[in-house]
């Protein structure tokens, strides 16, 4: 009587419990990396105040200007890595010809944190907020309308 049915085929379970058994290990492998890459940047981060000369350079360059720092310092807030700079000073810019050189520009105290997984999805750093205390500087409005900070 069942010389012509056939028996449902038991291999699309084995296949179902092998994709999800690839899938969870996959899963635990990305939380292993993550808790890895996070634990470390946590046990790093407070050693910051040792690459102080390459995060001059590097706001020097978003500033398009010579940076100086006094202190640099480093926490975490939950998720978020917090960046307190001390004596911050940026040297003064070109200033247009017929008018008095740039002053350099200074502040106390300039904390900012990193957005981490905007970071990530870029590449780059990306600020998350940024607040300045002790400011020193001037802003002047030009002729054209246009400020300039000095």
């Amino acid at each position: 009587m069942n010389a012509g049915r056939t028996r449902p085929r038991r291999s699309a379970g084995r296949l179902g419990r092998s994709l999800l058994r690839s899938g969870a290990y996959t899963l635990a492998g990305a939380l292993l990396l993550c808790a890895v890459v996070l634990g470390g940047a946590r046990i790093l981060l407070p050693e910051i105040r040792h690459y102080r000369p390459e995060i001059e350079e590097w706001i020097g360059r978003l500033a398009g200007r010579k940076v100086e720092i006094g202190e640099i310092d480093a926490y975490w807030r939950g998720w978020t890595p917090v960046f307190r700079l001390r004596d911050v000073r940026l040297a003064g810019g070109e200033a247009p010809e017929g008018t008095p050189a740039h002053s350099p520009i200074r502040f106390t105290d300039l904390t900012f944190s990193i957005d981490v997984l905007d970071s990530l999805r870029s590449r780059t750093p990306q600020p998350h907020g940024i607040t300045v205390g002790g400011a020193s500087l001037a802003i002047v409005r030009r002729s054209d309308g246009a400020f300039s900070i000095r």
